[in-house]
């Protein structure tokens, strides 16, 4: 198994990781340049998706990948944009989970394991998709006298799920009203 991790970027790189050169042409257009890769390696992709600009550089490394006669292997999305745009509000309003799923799913990674989803509905749209529940990832989270901040009702059926789970002193719950 290969790796990419948007994580290491710039930082040492082992024997197993594969190093990405990502560029902006002056006209803003992005590209990347893999090595370390070849042909038959199955290959690990770490990459948040918080903008349109990573968004295109995931599929840009999965297309280099391909070109290499590689194959992406398990799809790691720590950040998931889009994931809160997932039902439309008013007629004539972008679904933009939709979008992006179908973007991710062009990849054709055998497993996409998204971290903390906001709702069930990415998982739905995003092909072979597994969450990680938030608790895995606040149970490293060792801070005593933490505030966990839920932000709407939507979140508070993960936040009461996860409490167990955590070192967390005290929850403050939020409400909103949308402006359609």
């Amino acid at each position: 198994m290969k790796y990419i991790n948007k994580y290491k970027l710039g930082k040492e790189l082992t024997a197993e990781d594969i190093s990405v050169k990502l560029m902006l042409f002056p006209d803003g257009q992005p590209h990347v340049i893999l090595s370390n890769i070849a042909a038959g390696d199955n290959v690990s992709v770490r990459w948040p998706v918080r903008s349109p600009l990573e968004l295109f550089q995931l599929l840009a490394i999965c297309n280099a990948i391909k070109n290499a006669d590689a194959s992406v292997y398990d799809l790691e999305i720590p950040y998931l944009m889009g994931a809160r745009s997932d039902r439309s509000m008013v007629p004539g309003d972008s679904i933009d989970i939709q979008v992006v799923a179908d973007c991710i799913n062009s990849i054709g990674a055998g497993i996409d394991h998204l971290y903390d989803v906001h709702s069930d509905v990415s998982l739905k749209c995003i092909n072979n998709s597994q969450n990680i529940p938030a608790y895995h990832l606040l149970d490293k989270y060792k801070q005593t006298n933490a505030v966990l901040v839920c932000p709407d009702k939507g979140a508070k059926h993960k936040v009461d799920s996860i409490m167990q789970w955590t070192h967390i002193a005290h929850v403050i719950y939020c409400d909103k009203s949308r402006d359609l």
